[in-house]
Parts: C-alpha cells; sequence; structure tokens
C-alpha cells in the first residue's frame, strides 16, 4: 500500500523521531542518525521535519537527509521546518537569544544552523531546493522560522 501522509512527532528528544503514516497503527521510532539504513527505498512520497534540526546533532540532521533521499521517490519532497540563520546571521533577536539558550543545554549538538549549510548537505545527497505552489525555497514562516523544501 502506498504511503502517503507523515508525521514527526515532537515528544522525542535529540536525534530520535517517529514517522506515521495512514496504513501504520503506531508509529515507528528510529535514530535520525541511521535513517538510511532502515527505511525502504523510493517508498515515500514526502518527509516532514518540524523543529528538529535546532535541538538534534547535527549527525542526525545529515541521517535524516540520507535517509530522506534514500526514502524518497523520484519528485518527493521534504519539508524542512524551524529556525535557521541565514548568511551566518540571526533574524532576529529572539533568535540570537533561544539560540543562546540552546547552546547553554549543548554546546556541540544545539542552536541554530545557516540555511545554507542545510541547502548544502541536501544537495551532498542529491537533494535540491524547491518550489511548490509557486512558493520558493525558504518560505517565510511566523516567528521568524522557514520552511526549507527539497526535492528529489
Amino acid at each position: 500500500k502506498q504511503k502517503t501522509a507523515y508525521e514527526i512527532s515532537l515528544g522525542l528528544v535529540g536525534s530520535e523521531m517517529c514517522i506515521r503514516d495512514r496504513t501504520c497503527a503506531a508509529p515507528r521510532t528510529m535514530d535520525a542518525t541511521t535513517m538510511a539504513d532502515v527505511v525502504e527505498a523510493e517508498s515515500l512520497d514526502g518527509v516532514l521535519m518540524v523543529n528538529v534540526v535546532h535541538i538534534s546533532s547535527r549527525a542526525a540532521t545529515l541521517g535524516m537527509f540520507a535517509g530522506s533521499a534514500k526514502a524518497l521517490r523520484k519528485g518527493g519532497l521534504v519539508f524542512v521546518y524551524g529556525p535557521f540563520k541565514v548568511g551566518g546571521e540571526f533574524r532576529s533577536e529572539g533568535d540570537a537569544r533561544f539560540d543562546a539558550s540552546l547552546r547553554l543545554k549543548d554546546p556541540e549538538n544545539f542552536g541554530l544552523v545557516d540555511l545554507e549549510w542545510m541547502d548544502e548537505q541536501a544537495r551532498s545527497v542529491g537533494l535540491t531546493p524547491a518550489s511548490v505552489d509557486g512558493m520558493k525555497s525558504p518560505v517565510e514562516m511566523p516567528a521568524n522560522n522557514l520552511t526549507l523544501v527539497y526535492a528529489k
């Protein structure tokens, strides 16, 4: 049965995430750093990552991109929502304060990352910034957040 709708549970911490589709009775939990090892190739139309990157290790982000690239069918999309820096700069004073508070908890892994770093990592696994319904990535969202869109 084709999998079409996905959500990531925000109740998990760090590099663990949960994916649920309409055909599953319960979500699957996996370590995002090894996502590519457990996902079925070309089995998904889309992947959604919400408020994950800034509270996960960089290895988890790389794993999510690698797993997404493997799991997506041609033309599939990855949506990444959250706060990001652009050109090494915070988009607001609130973002700078938020980043500082995250880095107090885990200075090596937590904190806002650069949009350009995200684009570079996506490209490294064959995902490219994309447009959806005329909106070009990155898409401005409320509270200084962005939605990044990548296509396979």
